[in-house]
């Protein structure tokens, strides 16, 4: 599960719940010493091309009238 959540945010630029999903696969009990270091590397080769920040996509106005809100995607 944490794997594809990590797939899906990268490719939506959501960095820093990709970083996220990465911490719960290096900690899940079944993964072996092998595994969670492919691990730890693929995320600190992704993380120091792209910092574990989501980039906000789009804003939009509160739907409300009297409401100056900005509500972001």
């Amino acid at each position: 599960m944490y794997s594809l959540v990590a797939i899906s945010c990268f490719f939506n630029e959501c960095y820093k719940e990709c970083s996220k999903a990465f911490v719960k696969l290096e900690r899940l009990p079944d993964v072996t010493d092998k595994e969670r270091e492919q691990y730890e590397l693929l995320a600190i080769n992704l993380f120091s091309r792209h910092p574990p920040i989501d980039k906000v996509k789009k804003e939009f106005n509160c739907p409300k009238r009297d409401c100056k809100a900005r509500i972001t995607e």
